[in-house]
């Protein structure tokens, strides 16, 4: 092999460019002539080929997945979890499946019939393969890419003989945190639409109606005639853009891989922070999620400690994070878990909210009664941030109204009464 194919792999690893490969391979059980398929990401068909020989698989063939690898952005659209409403369906019929005493591989095997994420898809065989292969489920969902807690969780109820209970908790957890992000999302969507339109209009006025314009204006011979300063500077920008398209279509480019950078960046969720309407959403939305799956995993019998071990790379805040470091600390060092929380920093209606928990006798149902009620004050700020975007949205439609008005059809009246 040539010293570049060889450090080719290399390279693409350090670009940070992340393929999906799909794969089929023979099981590692010698009795077992079925073909494995699956899916992983990886940099390159090498490192693909590594991933799926150290799950156990043998004589293993990849190909890219060219639709998911274009859908995730070539790995730089980060997705955390698969998808919601798939992976709950899925828990719902392994829970069902699972408690009427069915086959935990049958039921896995079925799944390839209903569900929709290839990513999920990919990992359903994987477990299927691996279960039948001996290995514990749990561990079986961990090497698939399940999140550990889920694995967890499944591992906790497995072996006190309710692995049934652990997916039905799992599914309604999904199912919930599907019905919150969908909300949420209808809520941006009008205002991205939006900005979306007036950045896909760029291109039709600066190489279509905006040499037109000054064609116009030529023809009238009055090109400068009457006309405010903001207004030339804009067709004198268009002039530079058609005499230097390719430039222009780079800075274009550069413009909307700014935007969603920007949109994935740290630094637009310190900036929506900064209004207290996405604050208090942010906030109410974060311990929803991370108090109702405290409550699963409590309930599971793990340790608070490992608890918060485990769901601190989940938080989305700092705040939140840090405050889940401190919790496990102390934990960790025999403090009561009220005092913990007391003293790790979390908000004002978590502590509250926890303590009820906890005075009620039954911290998991207390927890679930607490998200319950996280998760209706979720739905009337969400609400009450649609309503808000709304008119955000009717202000950039009136604002390109009026900006059209200015810049296309105010020159060109002003010019063609002064000819009269």
């Amino acid at each position: 092999m040539s010293t570049s194919s060889q450090t080719q792999p290399k390279v693409l690893a350090q670009s940070g460019l992340s393929l999906y490969w799909n794969f089929s391979a023979l099981s590692p059980n010698p009795g077992d002539k079925r073909k494995i398929q699956g899916m992983v990401q990886a940099s390159s068909s090498v490192y693909a080929l590594a991933r799926v020989k150290r799950m156990g698989f043998k004589r293993p063939q990849v190909r890219v997945n060219v639709s998911q690898t274009l859908s995730s952005g070539f790995g730089f659209i980060v997705q955390s979890d698969f998808d919601l409403r798939d992976k709950a369906r899925l828990y719902e019929t392994l829970g069902k499946r699972l408690q009427r005493e069915g086959s935990i591989i049958t039921a896995l095997e079925s799944a390839q019939e209903y569900l929709q994420d290839g990513r999920l898809k990919g990992a359903v065989a994987i477990v299927a393969a691996q279960v039948n292969d001996g290995q514990p489920l749990h561990a079986a969902m961990q090497t698939a890419g399940f999140t550990p807690r889920d694995a967890m969780v499944v591992r906790a109820l497995s072996e006190a003989g309710n692995a049934h209970q652990a997916f039905t908790d799992l599914a309604a957890e999904a199912r919930t945190r599907y019905q919150r992000d969908t909300a949420l999302s209808s809520a941006l969507r009008m205002p991205i639409l939006m900005l979306l339109a007036l950045y896909l209009a760029l291109p039709a006025f600066f190489l279509g109606l905006g040499p037109r314009i000054m064609q116009f204006f030529k023809r009238l011979g009055t090109q400068s005639t009457n006309i405010p300063d903001a207004i030339k500077s804009i067709y004198a920008t268009v002039d530079w853009v058609n005499l230097n398209v390719q430039l222009a279509l780079l800075v274009y480019i550069a413009i909307g891989l700014g935007a969603i950078t920007l949109w994935k960046s740290s630094l637009w969720s310190r900036l929506a922070l900064k209004i207290k309407a996405f604050r208090d959403l942010a906030l109410k939305t974060e311990h929803a999620s991370l108090w109702s799956v405290y409550g699963l995993m409590y309930a599971a019998g793990i340790p608070g400690q490992d608890i918060c071990t485990v769901l601190r790379p989940a938080a989305q805040l700092q705040q939140t994070s840090e405050a889940l470091l401190r919790m496990s600390k102390r934990l960790a060092a025999g403090s009561d878990d009220r005092d913990a929380m007391q003293s790790a920093g979390f908000p004002s209606f978590v502590v509250s909210g926890y303590r009820a928990a906890r005075d009620s006798g039954s911290l998991a149902d207390g927890l679930k009664s607490f998200t319950n009620m996280l998760n209706e004050d979720i739905e009337m700020l969400t609400n009450q941030t649609k309503a808000w975007l709304q008119l955000v949205s009717i202000f950039l439609m009136s604002g390109a109204v009026m900006g059209v008005f200015y810049v296309v059809y105010y020159p060109v009246a002003g010019t063609v009464l002064n000819s009269l």
